[in-house]
């Protein structure tokens, strides 16, 4: 990369500490069993029972 950017790597390491830190974190949270917890999904209406509604005109 020195050739394309013209900036060593240890140069702008420091700015890419979330990105260095990313992989690390995904690791810990595997080996933990951290994870995303979902919500129950809800059954889906039946669309015979819901009524359309009412238009009231207007004068």
């Amino acid at each position: 990369m020195f050739a394309t950017l013209g900036v060593h790597a240890f140069t702008y390491a420091p700015f890419a500490f979330i990105s260095i830190l990313s992989p690390i974190i995904a690791i810990i949270y595997g080996f933990l069993g951290i994870k995303i917890a979902y919500e129950p999904k809800e059954k889906p209406a039946d669309p015979a029972a819901i009524t359309p509604a009412v238009h009231a005109e207007t004068a």
